[in-house]
């Protein structure tokens, strides 16, 4: 089902328009009186011609256009790649398990996130050979170091935690706790059904620990959840892809 809770707008632009009122007529000038005698025009001098200052062959340069921030352009674009490697790798998965998203692993409860059954379509097969998914988190904490590229946030330092949490919702295509659906179980479009996005660094969780965003809890906030990129808006993963071959990184406005 459609993430409802997501589609937003975050922000309202509002142009005004000056608006001009009606030009007013020159003032009129009064005609001469006649007894009033005509003044001669006033003799016009000539003057000597001033020297004109010789061009230095250089014009003023134009004012500065505002300039963007090369190491946020270079974080953003770090962070499209990352999300559309995860794409790539989600619809492996789907292809090869009848259509169905990666879930958590769980036994009785979520043990680890559904990043780690991503890991052999990401290139890290010798990686996910190493975990026992019928553990929890504490018997795989030597594996904490081995966190993909894909997984690694462009604006988090640490090498253990990853910004790209899945959009939990109870009628989303994944579940606060990390469940997922089937891609066929989502009737309101592929395209318009986010499940995975960006949040900010703060909010950063350990990269095979199963913690996701509950957009369900009464306190999200996708303004103080998700990463912003300015007038852009926040990066986040629609299940079109899995459809169409194609995920994208989608721009939510």
């Amino acid at each position: 089902m459609r993430l409802h809770l997501l589609t937003l707008t975050l922000a309202a632009l509002f142009g005004v328009a000056g608006c001009g009122g009606p030009s007013l007529p020159p003032p009129r000038t009064a005609p001469p009186d006649d007894d009033t005698p005509a003044q001669a025009p006033p003799a016009q001098v000539e003057n000597d011609p001033q020297p004109q200052p010789e061009s230095s062959g250089s014009e003023d340069p134009p004012p500065d256009e505002p300039q963007t921030d090369p190491l946020a352009a270079a974080h953003k674009a770090a962070s499209v790649e990352n999300l559309r490697a995860i794409g790539a790798a989600m619809l492996g998965y789907a292809q090869n398990n009848a259509g169905k998203l990666p879930s958590s692993t769980r036994f009785r409860e979520p043990l680890l996130s559904w990043r780690v059954l991503l890991l052999p379509y990401l290139g890290e097969q010798h990686v996910y050979e190493q975990f026992d998914l019928n553990r929890g988190v504490s018997a795989n904490m030597k594996l904490l170091d081995q966190i993909p590229s894909a997984y690694r946030a462009p604006k988090v330092r640490s090498a253990e935690l990853t910004t790209y949490l899945a959009l939990g919702h109870q009628h989303g295509a994944y579940r606060p706790d990390g469940l997922a659906q089937n891609l066929d179980a989502i009737t309101d479009g592929l395209d318009q059904t986010l499940i995975v996005a960006e949040v900010q660094p703060r909010l950063a969780q350990r990269w095979f620990y199963p913690e996701e965003i509950d957009t369900n809890h009464r306190q999200f906030s996708a303004k103080n959840t998700l990463q912003s990129w300015d007038e852009d808006g926040f990066l986040a993963l629609t299940a079109s892809g899995a459809a169409t071959r194609n995920y994208v990184a989608w721009t939510v406005h």
